[in-house]
């Protein structure tokens, strides 16, 4: 079981496929790691940011890929943040 730990990140900052965050030792399942993505926003505790389509999963390939709302007209309407490699 892995211990990587991105705190934060800025989607705007994510625009393109080179800027994702990779972690190729993710461990799925219940005694698997856990990922933890925190937004600096104006939302309450507990927001479900996934409910809100503001956080989008999808399968590509072996992968599993973030993808994060940017709210930004001059950027695609989601960008990717996170790779979760061969999961």
């Amino acid at each position: 079981m892995g211990t990587d730990n991105k705190q934060s990140f800025d989607p705007g900052a994510m625009a393109n496929a080179s800027g994702e965050h990779l972690v190729e030792d993710f461990t799925a399942g219940n005694d698997g790691d856990i990922v933890s993505i925190s937004f600096e926003t104006a939302h309450a505790s507990g927001f479900d940011f996934f409910a809100a389509d503001e956080l989008r999963l999808a399968q590509d390939g072996a992968d599993v890929v973030v993808f994060a709302a940017t709210h930004d007209s001059n950027l695609a309407p989601f960008v990717s943040v996170l790779r979760l490699i061969g999961v």
